[in-house]
């Protein structure tokens, strides 16, 4: 009996928390499915929500006796929540405000700081949950906003998750990037002309703002793949819940291509914690081997061609870069079509030439420095948008940027994603191998393969000898 008794305790799982913070787009995810997931491969979960409907975490915050929709039970609404209910995970809900990103950083911060100020909740793990767009504002999501205000573009999520774990001087915030999701069904179906029977991303909407079934389903699958940093490839619908999809709104079929598709994303972003900071070769461990990765791949670049800002993605950023190269003439004075070695040359015979011409691109009256630098940033921006390097950029490279709309590539070994191996990565690398190092310094001395490995790696990148001459 005390060995049956053994080995059940071993089969069940540790209960798992988690609490919701947010408006409609939260309710969106469907807390109750999340729980089935996270329950059909074998965990004990437990969640819980406060949702105010328009409102965004500054207005919650103000109005904690106010939810508009629905809390959970028993734990009611969120001061009583955080208060009295311990936590592992903490989900909070970024929004339109209008208001610079700064004031963001602190407003997460103070649900953060209220929930841990529960010692039940002391460890719990932060995550900023960045929602999709309105229906009819995808051609902004992948641009930067003109404002350092909170909208639901990438990279402002992107620069809030930053921000709030720079201030911390650590990662512990990380990124449920349904926005990117949805982002990444919008590219497939570009590149293929549908996903897994979508035919738009409109499809993924009920209204101009919120989730239909397929959204829904994309948004509480990688919440429960970020958070629980499990799999969902497989995993079944939760068709037995309260707000249960039906087959004729969510096919099986659909339910595969998309928790493959969300497996994806989530590992391809590093600020979802999936994969570690510096974890080059993804093998979830900061060692030297990832070091070895890097190192074997400088100088590697994205292949796809119309990727004109060399960040791995064929997007509409590029193809703005090909519009102002298109539209310029700054760096081609002999009006060829090409800015080459010709251009340079006048420039050169005319530099320190006293009067206005065709160098003096500043106008100032003067060719000089800041003359060559206009030029040399023009011919560069030619030379980006010049997809398929004819030395011509015209019509036909935004039709090779559209052929190639939505095409991505991942470098592994790029771990600050900006596409390029270099020392930058190395930089990540090192950075996130000391954290590591020094979290866990009060544990032991570390295995004398890894620390072998780490004088080896480093001797090899920066110990070579000299050329022979």
């Amino acid at each position: 009996m005390a060995i049956a008794a053994t080995l059940l305790a071993a089969a069940v799982a540790p209960a798992q928390t988690f609490y919701q913070i947010g408006n409609s787009l939260t309710i969106d995810s469907n807390p109750e499915a999340i729980e089935a997931m996270a329950e059909s491969v074998g965990l004990d979960v437990e969640g819980g929500f406060h949702i105010r409907t328009g409102s965004n975490l500054t207005q919650i915050w103000n109005a904690p006796g106010e939810s508009y929709f629905a809390t959970s039970e028993p734990h009611g609404r969120f001061r009583n929540a955080l208060a009295n209910y311990g936590w592992d995970h903490l989900v909070l809900q970024a929004f339109y405000n209008g208001e610079p990103l700064s004031g963001d950083v602190a407003q997460f911060q103070q649900f953060r700081d209220l929930a841990r100020s529960n010692p039940a909740s002391a460890d719990a793990k932060l995550y900023v949950y960045a929602p999709w767009p309105l229906q009819d504002d995808w051609a902004n999501y992948e641009q930067s906003a003109p404002e350092p205000n909170l909208v639901h573009r990438q990279q402002t999520f992107y620069q809030l998750v930053d921000q709030l774990n720079a201030a911390e001087l650590q990662n512990e915030w990380m990124l449920i990037p349904v926005g990117d999701v949805f982002n990444e069904v919008r590219h497939r179906i570009a590149r293929d002309g549908s996903f897994a029977g979508l035919s738009s991303v409109s499809d993924l909407y009920r209204d101009i703002i919120h989730a239909g079934p397929t959204g829904q389903f994309l948004a509480a699958t990688t919440i429960f793949a970020t958070i629980f940093q499990t799999s969902p490839v497989g995993l079944p619908v939760p068709r037995s819940t309260s707000d249960a999809w039906t087959t004729a709104q969510l096919s099986d079929a659909f339910a595969l291509a998309a928790q493959q598709l969300v497996w994806d994303v989530v590992r391809a972003e590093w600020r979802t914690g999936l994969v570690p900071y510096g974890d080059a070769n993804r093998d979830t461990v900061i060692d030297a081997y990832d070091l070895t990765a890097i190192r074997g791949a400088a100088g590697a670049r994205s292949t796809v061609t119309a990727d004109a800002n060399s960040d791995g993605a064929v997007d509409l950023n590029d193809l703005d870069l090909w519009a102002q190269a298109f539209t310029s003439e700054v760096a081609d004075f002999d009006a060829n079509g090409i800015p080459g070695p010709e251009d340079y040359q006048r420039f050169v015979n005319d530099y320190a030439a006293v009067g206005a011409g065709a160098t003096d691109l500043s106008g100032d009256g003067l060719v000089d420095a800041a003359d060559y630098t206009i030029w040399r940033d023009a011919a560069d921006l030619h030379q980006s948008a010049d997809f398929n390097r004819d030395g011509v950029v015209t019509t036909a490279d935004e039709a090779l940027w559209r052929s190639e709309r939505g095409w991505r590539e991942v470098l592994p070994e790029d771990v600050n994603s900006d596409g390029v191996v270099d020392a930058a990565d190395y930089t990540v690398w090192r950075d996130d191998f000391d954290r590591l190092a020094a979290q866990a310094a009060g544990q032991g001395v570390p295995e004398p393969r890894g620390v072998l490995l780490v004088a080896l790696a480093l001797g090899s990148l920066f110990g070579r000898a000299p050329l022979q001459r």
